[in-house]
């Protein structure tokens, strides 16, 4: 019974064999892809008032463009909450980890204090699917800025690229002071 099974494992495995090595790898295959960029204030750096911010994007691959956020507005008070990690500035707005009834949350904050460390944070999701050369091409070519106060715009810092969006989505390891500095594919 045995000698039977090897010449059919070994038909099956020659059959199956194209099968699996026809699969496209990760260089091959087109994705969405998302990158977060990010910069980070140091403590103090907000004095107590109304600030604003405002995202910019350029890139020059696969085809020139650019694009400008809204003007973001966030009051810095010292009678503000001081929260766990970072308070992200984020083009919909603040969010912060907040003590809650049901644990800690990621949520919208209507101001933050002096004091609290802040990070830009921004997601830029590419227009058309792509290959991992092609993005990192895209990504290559990108220069993202945040301006705030009317200052000049300062470059970002690509974090994190991947395909799947819910780690990039995910508050909790962002608000962390060492952040994600990985590159997915």
């Amino acid at each position: 019974m045995a000698r039977g099974l090897v010449p059919i494992a070994a038909l099956l495995l020659l059959v199956l064999a194209p099968l699996v090595s026809e699969r496209p790898s990760i260089e091959e295959s087109e994705y969405l892809w998302m990158t977060v960029y990010t910069y980070e204030l140091q403590p103090g750096f907000m004095e107590p008032g109304e600030h604003t911010f405002q995202y910019e994007f350029s890139w020059t691959v696969p085809r020139p463009g650019s694009l400008t956020g809204k003007v973001r507005h966030v009051q810095a008070g010292g009678s503000s909450s001081t929260y766990r990690g970072y308070v992200l500035l984020r083009p919909a707005g603040p969010q912060a980890l907040v003590d809650t009834l049901d644990g800690v949350e990621c949520q919208t904050v209507e101001s933050i204090h002096p004091d609290q460390p802040v990070r830009f944070m921004v997601a830029w999701v590419a227009d058309e699917k792509m290959t991992y050369p092609q993005v990192l091409e895209h990504l290559d070519s990108m220069k993202a800025t945040v301006r705030w106060d009317g200052n000049p715009p300062v470059s970002l810092t690509a974090r994190q690229t991947g395909i799947s969006w819910e780690p990039l989505w995910n508050c909790d390891p962002w608000f962390k002071q060492d952040g994600l500095l990985t590159m997915v594919p």
